[in-house]
């Protein structure tokens, strides 16, 4: 069962609430229990995304707006490569996560601004990998967990 609050980072126009968390199955949500955020750097993305009643804020990956221990999972779908410093994103992700707090990731691999192994930044800030896989050569896809 998934539930809590969920921070989806670099949400662009709210694609992930729209097609699975307010998504419907025979009439019903298939995640009731998950309250959504979702952050864009990107005005236009931000707007179209509250047009649609989307929650969204306009916010800066490396500069988190958060309280500290306030998220039970983070996502993040190919957006630590177009931030400025993504050792710092992923410490913010780390700080607004609370403890046992999942954060998800996909990066493309070969991005000039992640800095070295993806995978070693992770751990290097305190999460526990808990699955790290290379696909096809292109991306990294992972699971943490803030211990």
């Amino acid at each position: 069962k998934v539930e809590g609050k969920l921070l989806d980072v670099g949400c662009r126009e709210g694609d992930l609430y729209e097609h699975i968390i307010n998504a419907e199955i025979s009439g019903k949500k298939r995640f009731p229990f998950v309250e959504y955020t979702g952050i864009d750097i990107v005005q236009h993305h931000v707007d179209t995304a509250r047009s649609k009643n989307i929650p969204c804020q306009l916010m800066d990956l490396c500069n988190l707006e958060i309280k500290d221990d306030t998220f039970d999972i983070v996502f993040s779908h190919h957006s630590l490569e177009h931030v400025w410093d993504a050792d710092l994103a992923c410490a913010e992700i780390h700080r607004v996560l609370k403890i046992g707090g999942i954060f998800l990731f996909i990066v493309p691999l070969g991005e000039k601004n992640l800095s070295g192994d993806i995978f070693g930044c992770i751990k290097n800030i305190g999460f526990e990998l808990l699955y790290g896989v290379i696909r096809k050569r292109s991306e990294a896809w992972g699971i943490a967990k803030k211990g």
